[in-house]
């Protein structure tokens, strides 16, 4: 795979990539160890790594494989099902007797019950990492927009922005020329307030130089 020479410290973001790129690295720093004071300690973590690397990623391919074939043959249920059952609602529905209380018995009448401002919390659907920022992708819903918090030890948190449309970019640099963790929860806001509770915490490895 030909790379672009240069400074920076490459790493591919494709999972798909990562296993081979991983193999061909610890099978070479086996070799560059010496030359580069590596001990045989770090040498053998990083085996240990890439065997969990192979291991883990052929598994997720597996269960990746099994789970679309499972999820095609739910679809398929899911679909007869839903449009065998609307079609009995729909008769429900235009029947000369109807009532509301039997819609709401069937569970085809639905009242919508207004969100507790006081516990509510933000739906975080995907971070993904790139060359050049964390792309964090969150559910508005009628809310105003959340605020970022972010931290380099998981615990310590400062805001770091605040989003009104999803995706929030997370475009800063790299403290020092080393990839980081860094960690992010989101919270709703109102009226640039703050309300509900924030999410879990989000970890993600970043490598912007």
């Amino acid at each position: 795979m030909a790379r672009k020479k240069g400074t920076g410290i490459f790493f591919p973001l494709i999972n798909a990539e990562i296993p081979g790129f991983y193999n061909q690295a610890v099978t070479e720093l086996a070799l560059l160890a010496a030359k580069y004071g590596i001990s045989p300690a770090t040498v053998a973590e990083m085996q240990a790594h890439n065997v969990n690397v192979q291991a883990v990623y052929t598994q997720a391919v597996a269960d990746d494989a099994a789970a679309q074939v499972s999820t095609r043959i739910k679809n398929n249920v899911f679909a007869d099902a839903k449009l065998d059952l609307l079609r009995v609602f729909n008769i429900i529905n235009k029947a000369a007797n109807f009532s509301e209380e039997d819609a709401e018995a069937l569970g085809f009448r639905v009242v919508t019950q207004p969100p507790d401002l006081s516990t509510i919390k933000p739906v975080v659907t995907s971070i993904v990492v790139k060359e050049n920022q964390v792309i964090i992708d969150w559910v508005r819903g009628h809310m105003q927009g959340v605020v970022v918090f972010g931290s380099y030890d998981g615990k310590k948190f400062a805001e770091i922005g605040r989003d009104t449309r999803s995706p929030y970019e997370d475009t800063r640099k790299n403290l020092t020329d080393q990839p980081e963790e860094r960690y992010y929860k989101l919270q709703y806001m109102k009226n640039d307030k703050l309300i509900g509770d924030p999410t879990a915490i989000e970890k993600a490895v970043v490598a912007i130089f």
